[in-house]
């Protein structure tokens, strides 16, 4: 016959294996539920070669932010489509804007990146989108079209 001591120590053994069993469990449940939470979406800039690397090979969605009067002058990256975000006084209405960005978007994960003339205003409207609104795959164009044309590509009217 086993005394209740003699047994007792099995019972903590495999309490604690169980326990632990279920901790991983919830470990990793917890993880795949929140993971995407847990990994923060970040801008990124992309350099001219970037750029055209992500718009040729991978699908991704060019959209210039600049505002007409700027498209008139310099034109826009072959391929890109123009949602103004700012207006000439500086002021946006960004759930209009989205709404223009969504019915660009081939798929929901498609990955946007943005242009404007010199990178300062693309990077401004990138952070609020992956800070404030939290879209993933969101891109902005370093030196903007200023860094396109230094380069010598051409650009088109729209």
């Amino acid at each position: 016959t086993l005394s209740l001591h003699a047994a007792l120590p099995i019972y903590k053994t495999d309490t604690r294996k169980h326990m632990n069993i279920h901790f991983k469990v919830f470990l990793i449940l917890t993880l795949a539920f929140f993971g995407k939470m847990l990994i923060a979406a970040e801008l990124i800039g992309v350099d001219v070669d970037q750029l055209k690397t992500m718009q040729q090979e991978q699908q991704s969605l060019v959209i210039d932010i600049r505002t007409a009067e700027e498209v008139a002058e310099l034109g826009i990256i072959p391929g890109s489509k123009t949602i103004t975000f700012y207006d000439a006084d500086g002021n946006y209405d960004a759930k209009a804007w989205l709404d223009k960005l969504d019915q660009q978007k081939q798929t929901p994960d498609q990955a946007v990146v943005l242009v404007c003339r010199g990178g300062y205003r693309s990077k401004q409207v990138g952070d609020f989108l992956v800070d404030q609104i939290g879209l993933d795959a969101v891109y902005h164009s370093e030196g903007g079209l200023n860094s396109w044309q230094k380069q010598g590509n051409e650009t088109v009217q729209p």
